[in-house]
């Protein structure tokens, strides 16, 4: 593959080399784009399911993220103007068959 991340991902994964692979793809999730509304709910879901990680972890109070959750979260990402791209990397291969 040529690229030192994509060693990295066949190694860790035990994948014999010649039998890996990546793609990149990129979504567009702009306001009025197909995948738009889908990923907003995921997005939505997201950062309701991190919130006890945020707080144990200290990085934000419940009241903050309340609010980035009720308000900036819809407000920026339902506005007619949200643009926004997403890249996704698929990484597949092979392991070899254990004796």
């Amino acid at each position: 593959m040529g690229n030192k991340h994509s060693a990295g991902f066949a190694e860790a994964s035990g994948a014999q080399t010649g039998e890996f692979g990546r793609r990149a793809h990129v979504i567009d999730i702009s306001a009025g784009e197909e995948a738009h509304d889908g990923f907003y709910e995921t997005m939505v879901s997201a950062a309701l399911l991190a919130h006890p990680f945020l707080i144990r972890m200290g990085v934000a109070a419940q009241d903050e993220l309340d609010e980035l959750s009720q308000h900036t979260l819809p407000q920026e990402m339902m506005a007619d103007d949200f643009n926004a791209l997403w890249f996704v990397l698929t990484v597949w291969g092979t392991t070899p068959t254990r004796r």
